[in-house]
């Protein structure tokens, strides 16, 4: 190493003779940074491997949020089919028992606890009163008839009912001494009327024509 001294005879200064700039050169001390620039640069996001890995990686997350979601959807499906199946027996179950002899004591066709029925009440009513749960699905936009059966402040069963059952006593609960009897003058020749709806001792039996004309016979 020298002093070099310019044309002026000023004095530069001691320079390193492997690159001019008064830096120590060397295995340790000039290319660290740049090394690890080129290590990051060298990184290619966007190859096959790496997407692999990735996707490899968020797969089990999707598959499991979406087996969530259908679980989800399947337990509705399931839950439906369930109740569309009691519904069905429900009325199969007040069918028979309303065509034996004209009248129906709604506590003998039914095989869970109640306290309370309403019977063909305002869908709005009741869903103020015990939720939304009591909305059944639409086939139509007509609002079904439905009874719906109440333990404590909880409904417990809704059921859309249809024929000989056909009947909105109002937006008043029954007890269980609720009985429905089929009506014996119908508003018009071939129609049904709605059953009448009382509470207490179950009245007479209801004629042998009325019940062939809403039961074919039954």
């Amino acid at each position: 190493m020298s002093e070099e001294v310019d044309d002026t005879g000023s004095e530069v200064g001691e320079v390193d003779g492997n690159n001019g700039t008064g830096e120590v050169d060397g295995a340790d001390g000039a290319y660290g940074v740049e090394e690890v620039a080129q290590v990051g640069e060298s990184v290619d996001w966007k190859s096959p491997l790496l997407g692999c890995l990735i996707g490899m990686l968020i797969t089990p997350f999707v598959l499991v949020g979406g087996l969530y979601a259908a679980s989800g959807s399947f337990r509705s499906v399931v839950s439906e089919v369930f109740r569309q199946d009691d519904e069905r027996s429900f009325q199969q179950r007040a069918q028979r028992d309303i065509c034996r002899d004209g009248v129906l004591r709604l506590r003998d066709v039914t095989d869970f606890a109640w306290d309370t029925v309403y019977l063909g009440a305002a869908e709005d009513t009741m869903a103020r009163r015990y939720g939304e749960s009591v909305r059944l699905p639409r086939s139509s936009d007509d609002e079904p008839v439905t009874f719906v059966f109440v333990k404590g402040r909880e409904a417990v069963r809704t059921y859309e009912v249809w024929g000989a059952f056909d009947v909105r006593a109002g937006d008043r609960p029954w007890g269980r001494e609720v009985y429905l009897r089929l009506d014996e003058k119908p508003p018009a020749p071939g129609t049904l009327a709605s059953p009448k709806v009382g509470e207490g001792a179950l009245p007479a039996a209801v004629d042998a024509p009325t019940r062939e004309r809403v039961c074919g016979g039954g």
